[in-house]
């Protein structure tokens, strides 16, 4: 039976994960647990979770004594909580990795019985890094190129829904409106009470020379040094300790009042973050469809400079409906920017308008205002706080979902996004090693335009020096030529099926002519997966199809004199560098640290490039 988080409480439901790394109807390679802790409260969801690796297959059950109607248990598949999973009593529900995105990250788990909601999480963490190495290498991927971490294909808010009907950023826009609809009685009740707050009557002493009846606290004074420093004569004193009631801004009605504009406060600067993001997401998305009809402008350019057959005229048509299907896009897409960025001035606004408070005195009365606990009577008799207090309370019914987690997208595949990262580690050796990245590059200058939202397969990165050009190849798959062929120039093919390295690095003279070349494949698994010495794993083969299988044409020499394997630093393999194949094939741990802030084999990984580049 569930329990509630942080008390002996039984809950009236029972909910069990089942998990394995292979086939879940295989009993004996199985774990169920149970999910034991549950809170009340969203924000502390992460407390009360469950902790999975990604990859593994697992089926969740849910259990409990009440009805379909009375009950029901609900995952969130994104953030945002568009996309849900919702179990009924009795039910149990398998969700391998094959048919749902369980990148590392944290998913709420709803469980609502009536009318009562309890929750707690699903925490998928990393297979082959921890949680930390997994943040800083996507922030060190996202530094190079903003945006591209997250899987904006998952997200089912597409850019022509209207905003208020995003299902992303729903209760954000809903407490936008709320606060605009409200907005010319909420800031004139502030700026009324700044006004003419709430003062109390507070008791204070001051020193003067006028005769009075004295308190004990004046009469203690009289006997003090203080006192001593200024009367010649405490028989005949010529000044006293005095009694003084006088009015103060400091109070808990006060408090409160600065406790909920602290909270709009915080809440408006998240939600102008996200818009933001939005913003940003949804423009680079807008530039890349401008620039695919670019491309297709050009394309039907091509086909109208050919012959006329009905081929052409087919190919014409689609052409011709792409581009207008993209044009519609565009030009929706362009309304939802424009309210974004509507509403990101609206929160400004906002913003703005509060900020009058933080320079008033009546703050600086009241800047312990966090540690306030309940509203006083006083609060509910004067009609100004009451209404704040009130709003305020109807704003935290209006809460964002998304406090549970700050970001709107899923992050795209660990393998993927590991993939990444070696790329930019190439990016930032060449660059070391005196190389200059072409400013003609496509990807180059998409970052530069901060519209990248995917490194595309088969993008060719041009690096030049006085001596050399280097091409970087990413997922580039090669032509199968099982003979060699005439007539043709230069060309790097196969002679194997399904050649399809990671990266594959050729170097060059001036004039083109082919120096030598290498591949980088990259493995997002720990080195035993890779490597055996009792056998030959499937991995070392591909590798060796690479340095056997990869041509240069018209000569048939090997165009792949070395390759080079990746994998994130593994915590039960020591060595950095591992030569397989009279050192053609190394193995090479490369990713940020497991113990500290750096890099781990980055030295390694730059020495290795740095002899095949020279």
């Amino acid at each position: 039976m569930a329990m509630l988080l942080d008390a002996d409480q039984p809950l009236p439901f029972e909910l069990s994960i089942t998990s394995s790394w292979g086939n879940l109807d295989q009993k004996e390679s199985c774990k169920t647990s149970l999910v034991q802790y549950f809170s009340t409260d969203k924000s502390e969801s992460m407390k009360a979770g469950v902790r999975l690796k990604e990859y593994m297959n697992f089926k969740l059950k849910f259990s409990t004594a009440l009805s379909q109607k009375e009950a029901k248990l609900i995952i969130d598949k994104s953030k945002a909580g568009s996309e849900q999973i919702i179990i009924y009593p009795g039910q149990e529900k398998t969700l391998a990795y094959n048919n749902f995105k369980w990148v590392p990250d944290e998913y709420l788990i709803t469980v609502q019985i009536k009318d009562k909601k309890y929750y707690s999480a699903l925490i998928v963490d990393p297979k082959n890094m921890n949680e930390k190495q997994l943040q800083r290498m996507r922030r060190e991927i996202n530094e190079l190129v903003n945006g591209v971490i997250y899987n904006l294909s998952s997200a089912k808010n597409n850019s022509h829904i209207l905003l208020k009907e995003s299902q992303l950023l729903k209760t954000e826009i809903s407490l936008l409106d709320l606060l605009e609809d409200n907005f010319s009685v909420f800031t004139n009740t502030l700026n009324d009470i700044l006004k003419n707050p709430i003062k109390s009557l507070v008791k204070d002493y001051e020193i003067r020379n006028d005769r009075f009846k004295m308190d004990k606290k004046a009469v203690r004074w009289l006997g003090s040094n203080k006192s001593n420093s200024v009367n010649n004569s405490i028989e005949r004193p010529q000044l006293l300790y005095q009694k003084k009631m006088k009015y103060d801004l400091t109070n808990d009605e006060n408090k409160w009042l600065i406790k909920i504009i602290d909270y709009l406060r915080m809440k408006l600067r998240v939600i102008e973050n996200k818009l933001n993001q939005e913003y940003l997401i949804q423009t680079n998305k807008l530039k890349t469809k401008e620039y695919e009809i670019k491309k297709l402008e050009l394309q039907l350019e091509k086909i109208k400079d050919s012959q006329s057959s009905y081929l052409f005229k087919t190919e014409k048509r689609n052409c011709l409906n792409k581009i207008n299907g993209k044009k519609r896009d565009v030009q929706k897409d362009k309304k939802y920017v424009k309210l974004l960025e509507n509403y990101s001035l609206k929160a400004k606004k906002i913003m703005n308008q509060m900020a009058v408070l933080y320079n008033d005195q009546l703050y600086f009365s009241n800047n312990n205002f966090r540690k306030i606990k309940k509203p006083t009577k006083k609060l509910f008799k004067d009609s100004r706080y009451k209404y704040l207090y009130d709003f305020y309370q109807q704003l935290l019914k209006n809460k964002s979902d998304s406090d549970f987690k700050e970001k709107n997208y899923e992050y795209k595949k660990t393998e993927k996004l590991y993939e990444y990262y070696i790329l930019i580690n190439i990016i930032k050796v060449l660059t070391e090693l005196g190389y200059k990245w072409s400013e003609e590059d496509v990807l180059k200058k998409r970052i530069k335009e901060n519209s990248v939202l995917n490194i595309s397969p088969a993008s060719v990165l041009k690096f030049k020096s006085a001596e050399k050009i280097i091409e970087v190849h990413y997922d580039e798959e090669l032509d199968n030529h099982s003979y060699k062929t005439k007539g043709e120039e230069f060309k790097i093919f196969s002679a194997s099926n399904n050649l399809r390295p990671d990266f594959r690095i050729d170097i060059y003279d001036q004039q083109k002519n082919h120096l030598k070349g290498f591949v980088v494949e990259v493995k997002y698994r720990s080195f035993d997966k890779l490597y055996s010495e009792v056998s030959t794993t499937n991995v070392v083969n591909k590798l060796a199809a690479y340095k056997d299988k990869i041509k240069t044409y018209p000569d048939y020499d090997y165009a792949v004199d070395k390759v080079l394997v990746t994998y994130p630093e593994d915590f039960y393999y020591y060595k950095k560098v591992t030569e397989i194949w009279n050192n053609q094939i190394n193995f090479l741990q490369l990713s940020p640290a497991i113990n500290s802030q750096g890099q781990f084999g980055y030295l390694e990984f730059k020495d290795q490039i740095e002899k095949l580049v020279e």
